[in-house]
């Protein structure tokens, strides 16, 4: 079996993200956390979710999944009709997101990727996060299951960077399983082939 793990295509919060000068408030940013389900994909998202259909002309895909998010479910469009398939939409495939920071500092400010970092940090070490890594990584290993439990040649799956890199790092450890290629780039496909 070859599973097609793809990043959604590029949404409005990754240009929030990717901009190194771009800085927020611990608030302005559990407020953007709180919004960044909502991320439509941008002009350039649209045109590389187009352009992912090319990547896949020659590979035969049995089942698509998606994430529920927004960006997710449009870049699995694009394939979607390609293939004449319908998405079959997993929930726990949304993006991993950190938890909020509490309100003391709230006013403290930072580069955005200085908050994801300490947020993704504290998934770590969390006790009550509802996204804490070991949940994350119960999440992960059963969806991954599920997408896996029937046979086929060839499945995608559309989710989001955060999350992807969180299951190639899982499957990486999986005698029954083979990371082949990691792409966390938007609209990126990585491939992982059972052994």
């Amino acid at each position: 079996m070859r599973v097609y793990l793809i990043r959604h295509a590029e949404c409005e919060d990754n240009l929030i993200e990717a901009d190194p000068t771009r800085r927020m408030t611990r608030a302005e940013f559990n407020k953007f956390v709180l919004s960044s389900p909502d991320s439509p994909l941008t002009y350039a998202g649209i045109e590389q979710a187009q352009r992912l259909v090319q990547h896949f002309t020659t590979r035969p895909i049995s089942r698509l999944y998606s994430s529920p998010l927004p960006r997710a479910l449009a870049t699995a469009a694009a394939l979607a009709e390609a293939y004449h398939l319908v998405p079959q939409v997993i929930a726990d495939l949304r993006e991993l997101l950190p938890p909020p920071f509490n309100e003391h500092g709230a006013s403290f400010t930072a580069s955005v990727r200085w908050l994801f970092l300490q947020g993704y940090l504290r998934m770590v070490f969390s006790s009550d996060s509802e996204d804490r890594l070991s949940i994350a990584r119960h999440r992960a290993r059963a969806v991954w299951e599920q997408m896996t439990r029937e046979p086929a040649e060839a499945i995608a799956a559309v989710s989001h960077g955060w999350f992807i890199m969180l299951l190639l790092t899982i499957l990486s450890g999986d005698p029954s399983w083979q990371v082949v290629k990691r792409d966390l780039n938007n609209a990126g496909v990585s491939l992982v082939v059972s052994r």
